[in-house]
């Protein structure tokens, strides 16, 4: 299941970076390390997923289906400038208390 998940990703990515891509900036925005990267990467070769073409990685037709059969048909679709504004612009202090509101009314396992 997380692996199809991975495979679902690695695809929305080659869809949206046609012309060039990173795979280390792949693996980092999906968390797995190189040998995963390269495990997954060649098995979805094998299976038709992905096609070099121009000596590039790209999607292939049965990869494209797959991906728009799915619910991951619209990740990576906003655009890297509305994915930053969405983002805190500086990380949230350790020493300062984060206060979750309504925190008595929320229900708690064997409570």
């Amino acid at each position: 299941m997380i692996e199809e998940y991975v495979e679902l990703l690695i695809l929305a990515y080659f869809r949206n970076h046609v012309d060039e891509y990173s795979l280390s900036e792949l693996r980092h925005s999906i968390g797995i390390s190189f040998a995963q990267l390269e495990d997954m990467l060649e098995r979805m070769i094998v299976e038709k997923k992905l096609i070099y073409e121009e000596a590039m990685l790209r999607i292939s037709f049965a990869g494209r289906m797959w991906l728009m059969n799915s619910p991951m048909e619209e990740y990576y679709e906003a655009k890297e400038g509305e994915l930053e504004n969405s983002v805190l612009k500086e990380a949230w202090p350790l020493d300062k208390p984060f206060y979750v509101r309504n925190f008595s009314k929320k229900k708690w396992r064997n409570s």
